[in-house]
């Protein structure tokens, strides 16, 4: 039993310290940069209160206050993602806003072609989540 218990304190010392490859490392900036276009695009959107996303959010019963709070969220969120410091917490919140996003659409009965964008990015956050934190995440998450 101390055999298993040494193994896996072994294991996880190995991955903590543990350096991404190169082309982790790529693959990372590589959708930080398409998140960045994307949630900062649609960020401006809401903060900037450009007529078709205030109709978009209307749908889903938003009015403009919250609608503008998300937006300036998620600008807030898009410099964290170059931040190392807060790449973390600013890909968790996009995450969450994300699949908020997705639920509503769907909760509300929006065609397929208008829910699957959400869904799409959300896999695109959790992608780069993943491509930032790999083990160290999943560690966490089976830790709790």
């Amino acid at each position: 039993m101390a055999t298993l218990t040494s193994s896996s304190a072994t294991h996880a010392a190995d991955t903590a310290t543990a350096q991404p490859s190169k082309a982790r490392k790529i693959g990372l900036r590589v959708v930080l940069g398409l998140l960045t276009f994307l949630y900062f695009v649609t960020g401006a959107a809401k903060v900037v209160m450009l007529e078709f996303m205030m109709t978009n959010m209307a749908e889903i019963n938003f009015g403009t206050v919250p609608t503008v709070i998300i937006g300036v969220i998620e600008v807030i969120a898009v410099v964290g993602l170059w931040l190392p410091r807060y790449r973390t917490l600013s890909l968790s919140v996009l995450l969450l806003i994300m699949a908020g996003a997705a639920g509503a659409h769907w909760g509300f009965g929006h065609p397929v072609g208008e829910v699957l964008p959400s869904f799409i990015v959300a896999g695109l956050t959790f992608a780069a989540l993943w491509l930032d934190r790999g083990r160290a995440l999943w560690d966490f998450v089976l830790r709790r």
